[in-house]
């Protein structure tokens, strides 16, 4: 394994592809012992920069497949690299654990639960967006709780899960109180005192709205909450934030 890892620090991408087609026909029997090795290597590919390196940009979408087909067995050793990394390989790293699926859901809960209020629970709460399976409706509970939780960037990411949540998920995978309850936390939060946060919470309603979950008796507060943002109707609670009146904007333009 150690010549197939050696590969993947060449300069020559050919040979870096050649390591990892290596790694790949390895990869069904890898012992637990193993994979942490495997993991960190595969994933040092995450730190170059797709942009100075274009003929990279597929190389790097093969090892985020790769180590997503490992499975949740990799996701130990994900968490540990998060915590000494730079936000082109954190992204990569959640987009790994997102290409893993369902499969994913129970560990990353796991960390929501065990690490609340730390970097991986963050961490954690933006991969969940990156999953694309209706079982995260499992994960809402806890992103619920992660919504109220002092940390910026938690508060951040759990917002923007629950809007991706919804992108998963019908109407009758979740009850009606869960509903009432992510619309309230939506709404109330169109109030935030951080522009991101305002327009994440907009843009969580207006999926609300287009997948079918918020009915007729609170469609007319969210258009109001959207005109009241922009400024119309005389209402001097405009948004000052750019950010936030797009996101208003295009509430209307589809719900109106």
């Amino acid at each position: 394994m150690e010549d197939s890892f050696r590969k993947l620090y060449s300069v020559d991408p050919e040979k870096i592809v050649e390591g990892i087609n290596e790694i790949k026909s390895k990869y069904p029997t890898l012992s637990e012992e193993e994979i942490p090795a495997v993991v960190e290597a595969l994933s040092s590919l995450f730190y170059v920069d797709p942009f100075d390196n274009p003929e990279m940009t597929k190389v790097i979408d093969d090892v985020q497949q790769l180590i997503a087909d490992i499975g949740p067995r990799a996701i130990p050793t994900i968490l540990e690299k998060i915590h000494n990394t730079d936000i082109k390989a954190e992204l990569a790293f959640a987009r790994t654990c997102g290409l893993m699926g369902k499969e994913a859901i129970e560990p990353l809960l796991d960390v929501i639960i065990e690490k609340s209020d730390t970097i991986d629970m963050s961490f954690a709460l933006y991969a969940f967006g990156k999953i694309r399976s209706p079982e995260i409706v499992k994960a809402l509970p806890h992103v619920l709780k992660a919504v109220k939780s002092p940390m910026k960037e938690s508060e951040d990411t759990a917002v923007r899960a629950m809007g991706k949540i919804f992108e998963n998920i019908k109407p009758g995978d979740v009850s009606d109180e869960d509903i009432q309850e992510v619309y309230d936390v939506f709404l109330a939060k169109t109030y935030h005192g951080n522009e991101v946060i305002r327009s994440k919470s907009i843009r969580g309603l207006n999926k609300m709205l287009q997948f079918g979950f918020i009915n007729k008796g609170d469609k007319p507060a969210i258009l109001n909450r959207a005109k009241t943002a922009l400024g119309l109707e005389d209402s001097e609670d405009w948004d000052p934030s750019y950010l936030v009146r797009r996101e208003a904007q295009q509430v209307l333009d589809k719900h109106q």
